[in-house]
């Protein structure tokens, strides 16, 4: 794991998110392409409510 993700799921367990919202926001961001220093918690949640089609 590199430190970006490393420190990424540090701080999402950090800030409260269940285990599998953790690992969603990291298989999600690194999936889409986008640079791991662009990824914010705004863009997650958009990137992952596009998934679920909301």
């Amino acid at each position: 794991m590199t430190e970006l993700r490393r420190r990424m799921k540090e701080d999402l367990q950090l800030a409260g998110y269940s285990p599998r919202t953790v690992d969603s926001y990291i298989a999600t961001g690194w999936s889409n392409g986008v640079k791991p220093t662009l990824l914010t918690k705004q863009l997650l949640d958009d990137i992952v409510l596009l998934k679920l089609g909301k």
